[in-house]
């Protein structure tokens, strides 16, 4: 830039050109020295200032005097254009009109910007991730022209091992304009570590970061580990945990628990409310003798997990009822054939029957006892009917028969 100016009255004239050197943090100004019929007069030294205009402005440098024809300022801000003035002094303190030069120092790597917010993002049920928003670095001056976003996981699924080689995993990258970005595809219910750093041309600058922890999911995996930890008569106490760590997906916040009967039926179908140990939960009101098939699955609030396998239980024995059905269907002179089916349910393991029998009319008579065994286990069939013949009665006699267990 050539700046010349009249001389008034033996002023000497302005320096006609300027050069400049920078570095991040620093400018060195050369200029040509005056030429003798230039001065109109005899050089006393150069008077210098260096102004920055930025933020309200202030001066860097009050006006100064040197002798050599070049100066280095250092201590300056980065990415920041500066004024700087020269003129030229005799030793009649003379001076000439300024000589200006504006000045920018280089860009360097960007300051670390500022966390503002780390929260969870749901775009759609089962694919969870975290929202980050920051403010651009305050110092030094030289603004970012992209952002970028890594992470690693502290802690999957709230359970896993906390891993000894974590891997930086790069979630992408914005313009300088942008301030917040959506992390996306994460696992649910982990936490991580979000890291956002700036970019200029001379490289990254150091990285803000901040933990949270995703959304929770639906759970991936069955409750484990079920089984019937108490039988009795008429009720079961079964027990469970939770799913493998990896599949909770989330907090686990109760079961649903369905118990069918041997045929099918559901019996009973409720929840139960999730414990920080393994679970305990009794269903009452069943039947002796019975199998039963549970089923359980995890929810995390409003999100249920699949079912895991059936696990089958029988309560334990009771005292069986009586038969049902008997009938007398047919008799001869000596003998009274009996049918009879068994109790159903059975609510047992029937080995054998009794048959009572005794002469109607004889209100003091014995009865006499006719004993059937049972060593395969066929008379707790209730889909059989059951059948034998009482022997050597008497002729023309009422008899009364009971069928007992």
């Amino acid at each position: 830039m050539n700046v010349s100016g009249d001389t008034r009255g033996g002023d000497p004239s302005a320096i006609e050109s300027v050069s400049y050197t920078s570095t991040v943090h620093s400018l060195r100004f050369v200029w040509e020295e005056p030429s003798c019929e230039s001065l109109h007069g005899v050089f006393d030294s150069y008077e210098y200032e260096l102004y920055d205009p930025t933020g309200g402005g202030r001066y860097v440098r009050y006006p100064t005097t040197i002798r050599r024809n070049y100066v280095p300022i250092p201590g300056l801000d980065a990415c920041t254009e500066y004024r700087f003035r020269i003129r030229v002094v005799t030793t009649q303190l003379r001076r000439s009109e300024w000589h200006m030069e504006m000045a920018m120092t280089n860009i360097s790597a960007p300051g670390m910007p500022v966390f503002t917010e780390l929260t969870p993002h749901q775009e759609d049920i089962g694919t969870p991730g975290l929202t980050v928003s920051w403010q651009p670095p305050s110092s030094p001056p030289c603004q970012p022209t992209h952002y970028e976003i890594k992470y690693y996981v502290l802690q999957g699924d709230i359970c896993e091992d906390t891993p000894s080689d974590r891997i930086m995993t790069s979630a992408g990258t914005v313009n300088g304009s942008t301030f917040t970005f959506n992390v996306v595809e994460l696992r649910p219910n982990s936490e991580y570590m979000v890291f956002v750093r700036g970019r200029t041309s001379s490289g990254y600058g150091d990285s803000d970061s901040q933990s949270a922890t995703t959304g929770y999911s639906y759970p991936t995996g069955p409750p484990t580990n079920i089984q019937s930890t108490s039988i009795n008569k008429r009720s079961i106490v079964f027990s469970w945990e939770k799913p493998e760590c990896g599949d909770r997906n989330g907090p686990i916040s109760s079961y649903e628990v369905m118990l069918s009967n041997s045929t099918g039926d559901v019996v009973y179908h409720g929840n139960a409310s999730a414990s920080a140990g393994p679970e305990l939960f009794e269903i009452f009101d069943l039947i002796p003798y019975s199998i039963y098939r549970i089923r359980i699955r995890a929810w995390n609030y409003e999100l249920a997990g699949e079912y895991g396998p059936a696990i089958w239980a029988q309560t334990d024995e009771s005292k069986p009822a009586p038969p049902i059905e008997v009938k007398l269907p047919s008799s001869d002179q000596e003998s009274i054939t009996v049918e009879w089916m068994s109790p159903n349910p059975p609510l047992g393991r029937i080995i054998g029957y009794y048959i009572l029998y005794w002469e109607a009319d004889d209100v003091g008579a014995t009865p006499q006892t006719f004993g059937i065994e049972c060593r395969d286990g066929l008379c707790s069939d209730i889909n059989d009917r059951f059948s034998t013949i009482i022997p050597d009665l008497q002729r023309d006699t009422n008899y009364s028969v009971q069928v007992n267990l």
